[in-house]
């Protein structure tokens, strides 16, 4: 074989001609990844439900104006920013979290609706968003909803001189948020690719059957006698030669 070279000292694998078993199998890895992809989207699609996102958007704002001075300073910006954090925790405290079950009207208890909540500043400004994850995009519209109308209220009575208001309610989406079954399907592809091309690699090395001239060279084994090739044509043409001898 040319893809290993026998050397006094060290054995090369050619590289070269690994590449062209490759290419010359592409078919087989390309179905090979295909097969794999669709498997792995399949079983994404039985076995992973769909989740849906409801988005609702705060504003927060610790400004009182009981001073006089009614112009909002950088720092008081700032100091909403951060703000945002002591807002998240008040969100999902178990008080709050009671009040959101009992409006929303979803059969869920607060323990189960509170990991599905994410709340984050939007570029680190006074704007933050409230993300409601859930497999029913109309329970995950109806809590996200009940955090908007309750939250502001709540947060104004616990946190002196802020307050809260709603920029945009959530609307029914329209497509799952996750999982991204096409990524499944991706993965799949690229796995089935990699696998199949190790596995045409190692056939390749194993194969020890000489096929050429080149193998034995390759082997620094001495080479005594050539036994000619001869194409279909000349062999028809040889016959006919000794036909008209005989």
């Amino acid at each position: 074989m040319q893809i290993i070279k026998k050397t006094q000292n060290e054995i090369r694998i050619n590289l070269i001609e690994i590449f062209k078993i490759l290419l010359k199998k592409s078919y087989v890895i390309v179905v090979c990844g295909l097969a794999v992809g669709v498997a792995f989207y399949g079983v994404a699609k039985m076995t992973i439900e769909p989740q849906y996102t409801a988005k609702i958007t705060l504003y927060v704002n610790n400004f009182s104006g009981n001073d006089g001075n009614t112009s909002i300073t950088t720092g008081d910006l700032s100091a909403s920013a951060k703000l945002v954090d002591t807002y998240s925790a008040i969100i999902t405290s178990n008080s709050v979290m009671n009040k959101v079950v009992k409006q929303s009207g979803v059969k869920k208890s607060k323990e189960a609706i509170a990991p599905c909540i994410t709340i984050s500043s939007i570029n680190n400004t006074e704007v933050f968003c409230i993300l409601v994850q859930d497999t029913n995009p109309e329970q995950a519209v109806q809590i996200a909803n009940a955090i908007a109308d309750i939250a502001p209220k709540e947060i104004k009575e616990i946190v002196e001189g802020s307050s809260v208001k709603v920029i945009d309610r959530a609307e029914i989406p329209d497509r799952p948020s996750s999982p991204d079954y096409k990524k499944y399907m991706k993965i799949g592809l690229a796995l089935g690719i990699l696998i199949s091309s190790i596995i045409l690699f190692m056939l390749a090395m194993m194969d020890t059957n000489i096929k050429s001239e080149e193998d034995l060279s390759a082997w620094d084994i001495p080479i005594l006698g050539v036994i000619p090739e001869f194409s279909e044509e000349i062999r028809l043409e040889q016959k006919a030669n000794n036909s008209r001898k005989g």
